[in-house]
Parts: structure tokens; C-alpha cells; sequence
């Protein structure tokens, strides 16, 4: 497996480019978005324990997250791959209209697919070609960037997502959820009390209870629940590990209630969900 790490850019876009035959892992710093662009062939993008196969022209935009596997379908394959500093990306789109929705007017997510439009995959080559050439590392990349990022999320506002772009964008304008999204994403594996999550958090447990629900329509518990059900997903998905080293590598304490809660989310059993990857 190949390993590429971006690294944190605070003048822009971060690029590199994939070719046929990759399969890895790209691991995105944390306070960035990844970019993952298709420009040739398809690939299995596999980030946050889903699965998303990509065509040529299509894209996934991905949040909360240190590392996307990437695995090539097509001889063909080429791809463009975008890290961006989620501070920089909210300077650059705090005038744009998808960015201001309230909160009732969105639902929020952590990964949006980007359909395979003209204008945007225009736009998706002459950001490869830039990347082909050395013009990213050029003074004025930093000007030149921030436009087509706003161009980038312009398109993608005007086109049929417009709804889902609000509601990934929501959290980056506040930066309250980052800090939630954080925490979880540290001690998810953990079993800390509330009053201990509070306490990472720099929040008593009242004002920890009230912000975090105020933000999910959720309590704590039930998110952590969700998180280790999503990383056990991928690590049966992934890895050749039994499900009794899953059920407790993720934070349940016991197997049985493992068992309950995986099949009440996804309705089968871990052991049923590992026969169909032998399949």
C-alpha cells in the first residue's frame, strides 16, 4: 500500500496527482478538507467507513478525517487530489451565499459526492494542469487559488447539491462543532465519562450537554455509539482482525452489545458482514 501525506497549507490549495495502480492511503492533516477528483478511469474511495465508487469527471469532497483509501479500477486511472485548510477555506467563502444558511435550513454532512459537470471538471483539468507544471508553487498561487476555489464553490451552489453543500459548510462556519468533531474523533475508542469528555472539551458538564446537543440534536453518547460502529465497519471491511479484537479495539466493552448495536445499524452481524467480504 502506498502512503501520501499533504501536508498544511495556509496559502491555498495543497495538489497532487495520482496515476493507474494506486492503492493507498491519503492522509489529510487535521483543520483540512480532502479533495479526491477523478479525471480518468474510476476508482473505490473509501473514507469515515463508506464506501463511494467514482467515475471519470465525478468527485468527494471529505471532512473529519486523517486518511482516504484509494484504490484504482481502470489502466487509465488519473486523479486529483486537494488538501485545504479549513480556516483558509472559510476566509475564502465567507461572502458566497451557501456559506450563511441557518442551521434549520440545512442538513449537515461529513462527505458530499460532486457530479460529473462540464464546467466543474474544466475547471478540475486546468487545476491538474497548473499542478503538472509548477505553477502552485509560484508566488501569486496563493491569488490564483482562492479563485477558483470560490469558482469550485460556486458551481457546486448553483448545481443540484446545493443543499448538501450548505450543510457540510455549516460546521466550518462553526467552529464550535470542529472542536465537538475533535473530541469525539479522539476518544470515540475511549471510555470516558461525560463529565471527563467535558473536561478535554475546557466545558463544565451542563454547558458541555447544552452546545453539543444544540449543534447534533444529539447527546454524546449516541455519536460515540455511531463513530465506533462506523470504524468497526471499516475494519472488518479492512482488515483481517476477529470481530471479539474489533468489538474492543473500538470501545465496546463487551461483544454481545457489539453484536446488538452493529446489527441494529446495519442490519446484519459483524460475523455476517465478514463472510460477505470473503464472498
Amino acid at each position: 500500500m502506498e502512503i501520501h501525506v499533504y501536508s498544511n497549507s495556509r496559502k491555498g490549495l495543497c495538489l497532487n496527482s495520482i496515476k493507474k495502480d494506486f492503492k493507498g492511503f491519503l492522509v489529510i492533516p487535521e483543520g483540512s478538507i480532502g479533495i479526491v477528483f477523478v479525471l480518468s478511469g474510476s476508482a473505490v474511495i473509501n473514507a469515515q467507513s463508506l464506501e463511494t465508487l467514482l467515475g471519470e469527471g465525478e468527485g468527494l469532497m471529505i471532512k473529519r478525517t486523517s486518511s482516504i483509501k484509494v484504490i484504482s479500477l481502470k489502466e487509465d486511472f488519473t486523479s486529483l487530489v486537494c488538501s485545504l485548510d479549513i480556516q483558509v477555506l472559510s476566509a475564502i467563502l465567507s461572502t458566497l451565499p451557501c456559506y450563511a444558511l441557518e442551521p434549520n435550513q440545512v442538513v449537515c454532512a461529513n462527505q458530499i459526492r460532486v457530479p460529473s459537470i462540464d464546467s466543474i471538471k474544466l475547471l478540475v483539468k486546468s487545476l491538474h494542469s497548473y499542478h503538472q507544471n509548477n505553477f502552485h508553487l509560484s508566488p501569486e498561487w496563493s491569488e490564483i487559488s482562492e479563485n477558483m476555489i470560490k469558482e469550485f464553490f460556486w458551481l457546486l451552489y448553483h448545481s443540484n447539491i446545493h443543499k448538501e453543500l450548505s450543510g457540510f459548510l455549516y460546521s466550518i462556519r462553526r467552529p464550535n462543532r470542529f472542536v465537538f468533531d475533535d473530541l469525539i474523533e479522539k476518544h470515540f475508542k475511549d471510555n470516558l465519562t461525560l463529565s471527563e469528555l467535558a473536561h478535554l472539551g475546557g466545558y463544565s458538564i451542563s454547558t458541555f450537554k447544552r452546545k453539543f446537543e444544540s449543534i447534533y440534536n444529539s447527546t454524546p453518547g449516541k455519536l460515540i455509539l455511531n463513530r465506533r460502529l462506523e470504524e468497526a465497519f471499516f475494519l472488518l471491511q479492512n482488515s483481517d482482525k476477529t470481530v471479539n479484537e474489533i468489538c474492543y479495539e473500538v470501545g465496546f466493552k463487551n461483544p454481545s452489545h457489539f453484536i446488538k448495536s452493529f446489527k441494529c445499524r446495519y442490519g446484519i452481524t459483524p460475523k455476517q458482514q465478514t463472510k460477505r467480504n470473503v464472498a
